[in-house]
């Protein structure tokens, strides 16, 4: 590639007009049009896009590691005020999609299922013997008719 095309090259990954391309480089405007058209040309400006398209990329990843990390590390710093860990924490969420509210819903829920495990662990004796009852002409259904009459006869005598 001549050094008026590797400048012409240059000047289009840095956004210039055909106009201020072909003034800057020395040429005609048709010149930098018939640059671009050329195959081998297009394909070094598609190359190089690509290029730098990645390196901004790779950097945007490494800013984002970066700054999780001093996120994070701002959240477990015993040391470092309340409401400066708080805003880190939720800047955190917020990055993640996660909600304060979120975070809210999901300890409720968990909560509930614990107390609804608490409260049918505490249930009253005799709502779980109508309960029983229930089911039972079910229970007796399926099982064999022998294995049923030795429970029946370890039961003790109420009535």
């Amino acid at each position: 590639m001549q050094p008026k095309q590797q400048r012409a090259l240059e000047l289009i990954l840095a956004g210039h007009s055909v106009t201020d391309i072909a003034s800057q480089v020395g040429v005609r405007r048709e010149t930098v049009w018939r640059w671009r058209n050329d195959p081998s040309f297009a394909s070094q400006v598609s190359i190089r896009q690509a290029q730098r398209r990645q390196s901004i990329h790779d950097e945007l990843d490494a800013g984002v590691i970066e700054s999780v990390r001093m996120l994070r590390g701002l959240v477990a710093d015993t040391d470092a005020p309340p409401g400066a860990r708080v805003r880190a924490a939720t800047a955190l969420m917020d990055r993640a999609g996660l909600t304060p509210a979120y975070a809210v819903e999901v300890r409720h829920k968990a909560e509930h299922a614990q107390q609804q495990a608490t409260e049918q662990a505490f249930k009253d004796p005799q709502d779980m013997a109508r309960e029983i009852l229930a089911v039972l002409p079910q229970v007796l259904a399926v099982l064999p008719r022998d294995e049923v009459e030795a429970v029946l006869n370890d039961l003790p005598r109420f009535m």
